[in-house]
């Protein structure tokens, strides 16, 4: 009787160990996403490209203490566009943003701030000049390959004026952090 018992424990276990592993979702614009170390120049020439002979460096990776900008979907989880978010770090700025993910790249829009603060109020925009995501393209603190970042973006209250946020994507090692 024991025995009997025994192995309908086994055979129980062993049902139930057969089951299918949880795969997670994905999300749409899993290629865009990403936490990035960023710097923020104002870009002088308004050429889209940062440099330090005719742009100024405003905030630089360690001025955030953390990673500067996020890259998300959004809740519909759409594959045409992504949430950019500067984590009230450097201008409060929050936006859905078109994006293009055959070619990685951000696509020309003036859409609305969707963090309006007692600074910006609401119905404030912000446009993307343009921008995009190279793969393997940068190199993070401890000199590992990284992706690498570049969006040229104007802010509704600051007409004119064009800044520019380059650098790349946070690998989350002790030794990658700018802190």
């Amino acid at each position: 009787m024991k025995n009997k018992v025994y192995l309908i424990l086994i055979a129980i276990l062993s049902l139930v160990s057969c089951q299918k592993e949880y795969q997670a979702p994905q999300s749409a614009t899993q290629a865009m996403a990403g936490r990035w170390w960023v710097q923020v120049y104002l870009d002088l020439d308004a050429n889209g490209t940062a440099d330090d002979v005719n742009d100024v460096l405003a905030m630089d990776f360690s001025d955030f203490g953390q990673f500067g900008l996020v890259t998300s979907n959004t809740a519909a989880n759409d594959a045409d566009s992504v949430i950019i978010d500067d984590q009230e770090l450097f201008y409060y700025m929050r936006g859905v943003i078109p994006v293009d993910l055959a070619t990685l790249t951000f696509r020309p829009a003036t859409v609305l701030n969707i963090n309006p603060t007692a600074y910006l109020g609401t119905g404030e925009t912000l446009t993307v000049v343009n921008g995009g995501i190279f793969k393997g393209a940068g190199h993070s603190k401890s000199g590992r390959a990284a992706d690498s970042i570049n969006i040229a973006l104007q802010f509704s209250d600051s007409p004119g004026d064009q800044f520019i946020l380059t650098g790349h994507r946070d690998s989350g090692q002790p030794e990658d952090q700018y802190q």
